[in-house]
């Protein structure tokens, strides 16, 4: 059973700013400050994607990376993946429900972080 969400707090979803109605990903710095996290599948760039990845750090969110199949049975344990090291959440081989087991991953570590800010506040 999960931890009961801290009033005032919902996770917020975006798909374009919500003041110019671009892409949040054209380059707007108020729409970052909007998000919570990013949910991302790297795909083809998983092992060349650097300049993604230099992005996501950029950003300072919690990063989730879902790959819809099992990278490491396809192409064995030494395939190069620069996204592992630094997600928070890691889904690997679950398919299409690895995006919500990442959402639901996300959320408990949002709840959680709140938790100790909460109670260092109290201390």
């Amino acid at each position: 059973m999960s931890t009961p969400r801290p009033r005032g707090w919902a996770p917020r979803f975006s798909t374009s700013s919500p003041t110019t109605r671009e892409p949040w990903w054209s380059g707007s710095t108020n729409t970052a400050k909007a998000l919570d996290a990013v949910i991302l599948n790297p795909a083809g760039l998983t092992p060349y994607g650097r300049p993604l990845l230099d992005a996501l750090l950029d950003t300072d969110l919690p990063v989730a990376v879902v790959h819809i199949s099992q990278l490491y049975r396809h192409y064995g344990d030494d395939t190069a993946d620069l996204f592992r090291a630094t997600a928070d959440v890691y889904v690997c081989g679950l398919g299409w429900r690895g995006y919500s087991a990442s959402l639901e991953r996300l959320n408990e570590l949002r709840e959680a972080q709140m938790l100790r800010e909460a109670v260092q506040i109290a201390s």
